[in-house]
């Protein structure tokens, strides 16, 4: 353990427990893809360090092809560690249902530069009934281990960003997203009828505001979810706050009154190549305290469920990735020190009424 994360974890102990929060359970959230790569001493770390400091729900990406490789056979090691230590320190995993896997896909050969969805929608749909099948109410992990089963899966995103090129194959087509997603809502309802099923976690694209949404409500989204997945990436709280009540307004005019709305992913980077969200750490923690207080304020009338920031740790860009702002979210720095925009969350636990 470096000097910097062995003082951060000395000082758990003197921090207020999160079990003494204002804040819901699952509200304050967290994306950390480092924890569920990381060491086993290291993933214990850090979901102590997040528990100290108000953290209740962390959404992570259920890669497809790391965990079913080929037809039929399944690997769940890694994610039963993540998930299972999560559990035991009080945090819920909701689950992002994504990726490709080789021997199903619709990749033409040769193409590269986005994601696919699979050639055959019921081979996705099989691997999702298995997952909730695992880590569901009643999965077989929480059997295995009922003493952490209060923290079972209940909700579940499918897809991510599909309104964006990188993430659909290279051209978002709404229609097709709600036709292959419908399928694998109808078999979350089959085994969990009061599951929240999600809709792809999506930034907003100005080039022509509402398109997609609108396209999707045209294909029968309000009949696939309940609930929308927002990535409200703006400047200022006020306008992350704006874009959830704009979001509301429109659920509402689209008969998804009863939908929830669940942020999976804002932030704000300290580095990196500049951008509209690169700010220095100070700003960084005001906004986090401010955005999450702000939205707090409104939650029942919003019918907001959670709040999940991006992302846990700063990373370096990956071999042939150009850098960019998304890398420099994060709370802990590279130097495995922690940015002051830790406490904002714990402070914010707090302070939520």
């Amino acid at each position: 353990m470096s000097a910097g994360l062995a003082s951060l974890v000395l000082l758990v102990a003197a921090v207020p427990n999160a079990a003494h929060a204002k804040a819901p359970p699952g509200f304050i959230g967290m994306n950390a893809e480092d924890v569920y790569a990381g060491s086993d001493a290291y993933q214990a770390q850090m979901f102590q360090v997040m528990q100290a400091n108000g953290v209740t729900l962390l959404r992570q990406n259920f890669r497809w092809g790391y965990s079913e490789p080929a037809r039929g056979v399944f690997d769940w090691t890694a994610l039963d560690r993540f998930v299972l230590g999560a559990a035991q320190h009080g945090i819920r995993v909701l689950p992002l249902l994504y990726g490709e896997t080789p021997w199903a896909t619709s990749r033409p050969p040769g193409k590269e530069g986005c994601a696919y969805p699979p050639k055959k929608t019921s081979d996705f749909t099989t691997w999702v009934k298995a997952v909730v099948n695992r880590y569901g109410r009643h999965g077989s992990l929480w059997v295995a281990h009922p003493e952490a089963a209060s923290q079972a899966m209940s909700a579940y995103e499918i897809w991510n960003e599909p309104n964006f090129s990188f993430f659909w194959k290279c051209k978002p087509n709404a229609k097709a997203y709600v036709d292959f997603a419908r399928p694998t809502a109808d078999a979350i309802r089959k085994l969990d009828s009061k599951a929240l099923i999600i809709s792809a976690g999506s930034p907003k694209i100005d080039k022509n505001p509402g398109k997609y949404f609108r396209d999707a409500f045209k294909a029968g989204a309000a009949k696939v979810f309940n609930a929308v997945g927002l990535h409200p990436y703006e400047p200022r709280s006020d306008d992350v706050l704006r874009q959830l009540q704009d979001a509301r307004k429109a659920l509402d005019r689209h008969g998804a009154k009863n939908w929830s709305i669940v942020v999976t992913e804002y932030g704000w980077a300290t580095g990196g190549p500049k951008s509209n969200h690169t700010v220095n750490e100070a700003k960084q923690n005001s906004l986090i305290y401010n955005t999450l207080k702000k939205v707090a304020a409104k939650r029942k009338a919003l019918k907001l469920r959670s709040m999940t920031y991006y992302t846990w740790r700063d990373l370096p860009p990956a071999p042939g990735q150009d850098d960019y702002w998304g890398l420099h979210t994060g709370l802990l720095r590279n130097n495995d020190t922690f940015k002051p925009g830790l406490a904002a969350m714990l402070n914010a636990s707090h302070n939520i009424q």
